[in-house]
C-alpha cells in the first residue's frame, strides 16, 4: 500500500520519544505492490536526541521541525494529538474532534498507541463516548499483559486515515511473542459533520453490502488472487471510508487450513469492494 498525505502522531513516553506518521491511501487504485502495509512514513523521521529527567531517547519530530513535549499525568500516561488541518473544519462541521493517543512510560522496547476521541474544548458527547468505550479493552489489555511479569508483552500501534470529514483510525494489537492468536486490528471512525461514531458494523451497513455477501465476496477474491488455502473464515475488523462517506476498503481476517501440510493459520487481507481485488496486509510493517 503506498501512503500519501500524512498527520503526525507524536507519542511521549518517560524513558523515550515515540511518533510516527502513518496514513492511508483512500481508494483502490492498483499499484504494483503485491502486499499491502501499514507504513510509517520515513518523511517525518529524524535522528536527533530528545532527554528528560536524565533518560535519552530517539526523538521523532514534525516535517516543520517543531516540537511541543505532551503533558504527562501522575499514573505515568502521556497524551499527544493528531487533529486534522484548521481549515478542514470549516463549512458547517459541526464538531471540531480530534484524535489523541495514551502512551506509556513502561513499555520497554514495545510500542503502545492507544486512540482516544477528544475535542479541542474538553467538551465530549455521546458519539465520542461510544468510541472511547471502545478502545478501553486495549487499555485493560496492557495491563494485564504488564502484571503478569512473564516475560511476554503488547504491542499495539495506531494508523490515521486523512480525510476532512471522517476522523479514523485503525489500532493493531498482538501479544508477543504471539501465544494463541495472530493480533487483531480495530478501525474506529468519527463524522464530524453529523457527530455520528462508525464501528466497522456500522461502515459495512452504510456501503449497503450485507455480511454474508461480503463473506462470499471476499472468498471468491481470494480465490481469483491465487489463494491455495481453504477460507474457513471471514472477520471483517476495519475498513476505509472517502470524504463522501464510501466503503473504499475494508480489512478482513481470513481463517485458512492448508490441506498440504494440514494445519490452520490466521491472515490479514485488505479487500477492495470497487473493483473486488484483494492483498494480503503486512501487520508486521513498521516503516515504509
Amino acid at each position: 500500500m503506498s501512503f500519501g498525505s500524512s498527520r503526525l502522531l507524536r507519542i511521549i513516553s518517560t524513558a523515550a520519544v515515540f511518533a510516527a506518521a502513518a496514513v492511508f491511501t483512500m481508494g483502490c487504485a492498483s499499484t504494483s505492490d503485491e502486499v499491502s502495509s501499514f507504513a510509517v512514513s520515513a518523511a517525518t523521521r529524524d535522528s536527533r536526541e530528545y532527554s528528560e529527567s536524565g533518560e535519552s531517547g530517539e526523538a521523532l519530530y514534525p516535517a516543520d521541525g517543531s516540537f511541543e513535549p505532551a503533558a504527562e499525568d501522575s499514573s505515568g500516561e502521556a497524551s499527544a494529538d493528531v487533529s486534522a488541518d484548521e481549515g478542514s473544519k470549516s463549512g458547517g462541521y459541526a464538531v471540531d474532534a480530534e484524535i489523541e493517543f495514551l502512551s506509556y512510560g513502561d513499555t520497554g522496547s514495545s510500542i503502545v498507541e492507544i486512540p482516544q476521541f477528544v475535542t479541542k474544548s474538553g467538551e465530549s458527547t455521546k458519539s465520542l463516548d461510544t468510541l472511547n468505550e471502545k478502545t478501553k479493552f486495549l487499555q485493560d489489555m496492557y495491563k494485564e499483559v504488564r502484571d503478569e511479569n512473564d516475560g511476554s508483552f503488547v504491542e499495539i500501534r495506531s494508523y490515521v486515515a486523512d480525510t476532512k470529514r471522517y476522523l479514523q483510525v485503525t489500532t493493531t494489537y498482538v501479544e508477543l511473542p504471539a501465544k494463541e492468536s495472530w493480533g487483531d486490528l480495530i478501525t474506529l471512525a468519527y463524522d464530524t459533520k453529523t457527530d455520528t461514531a462508525i464501528t466497522p458494523h456500522d461502515a459495512l451497513a452504510q456501503s449497503g453490502i450485507p455480511g454474508d455477501q461480503l463473506s462470499i465476496d471476499v472468498h471468491d477474491a481470494y480465490v481469483a488472487s491465487g489463494g491455495k488455502d481453504l477460507v474457513r473464515s471471514t472477520e471483517m475488523q476495519g475498513f476505509e471510508l472517502d470524504d463522501m462517506g464510501n466503503l473504499t476498503a475494508v480489512y478482513m481476517k481470513l481463517g485458512l487450513y492448508s490441506e498440504k501440510t494440514d494445519s490452520e493459520t490466521q491472515k490479514f487481507y485488505r479487500y477492495c469492494p470497487s473493483d473486488q481485488s484483494i492483498t494480503p496486509l503486512d501487520l508486521s510493517a513498521e516503516e515504509g
